[in-house]
């Protein structure tokens, strides 16, 4: 099951942080209010500043990008200025519906629970943007993510840090998890990045990018 899934007791990707003591409790003061799936840009400049991200990914014109657990599409439109297309996976039926709403020709929005489906098969590289660790799956997600890319098709993950003082509390994933399970999925690590905030790492299937 997605943690994504309506009914979520934390958050809800449609509608934002659920203003509850339980949750406002870990969300520093100068971030609540703002919502989870569509933080204002300078709150995301700061925690992920994009120039440096988008640098790092070496997104390429003939890439296909899978942003999975997408939410409102930040990154999906941003990525669609640089990759040939990109699918918004979400299991949130409003979201597909907003991004499909915006009439981007190389965006395509998927309502999908990737715990049952992954519903695309001609990306070339997959993304996470703190998502990866809401899904009760994500272990076996990596591993058939490794199966679906193509050779040299890559995948990068954008998440918390463990000790970071905000975001759901249920779970976390390290890099040096996460890095067990890609290697252990055959992937190679190519880069790792560490933010304020938040850790990225890029891993790919087969030869260097």
């Amino acid at each position: 099951m997605s943690f994504y899934k309506a009914g979520n007791p934390y958050l809800s990707r449609e509608g934002g942080w659920r203003k509850s003591n339980v949750i406002m409790s870990f969300i520093q003061k100068r971030f609540r209010g703002s919502g989870y799936s569509d933080v204002p840009v300078q709150i995301r400049e700061e925690m992920v500043p994009l120039n440096e991200l988008l640098h790092l990914m070496a997104i390429r014109k003939e890439d296909v990008i899978a942003d999975l657990g997408a939410g409102a599409g930040y990154y999906t439109f941003i990525f669609a200025k640089f990759a040939s297309k990109v699918y918004s996976i979400d299991g949130i039926e409003t979201n597909a519906k907003l991004i499909g709403a915006r009439g981007i020709a190389n965006v395509f929005p998927v309502t999908a629970d990737l715990c049952s489906q992954i519903p695309v098969k001609d990306f070339t590289y997959a993304f996470f943007s703190n998502s990866l660790h809401d899904m009760e799956c994500w272990r076996e997600l990596i591993g058939k993510l490794h199966d679906m890319l193509p050779e040299g098709g890559r995948l990068a993950v954008l998440d918390f840090k463990p000790d970071t003082p905000f975001g759901p509390p249920h779970s976390r994933i390290s890099a040096d998890q996460l890095d067990q399970v890609a290697f252990s999925a055959g992937f190679s690590k190519k880069g790792t990045a560490d933010f304020r905030y938040h850790y990225l790492s890029l891993f790919s299937k087969g030869f260097n990018f």
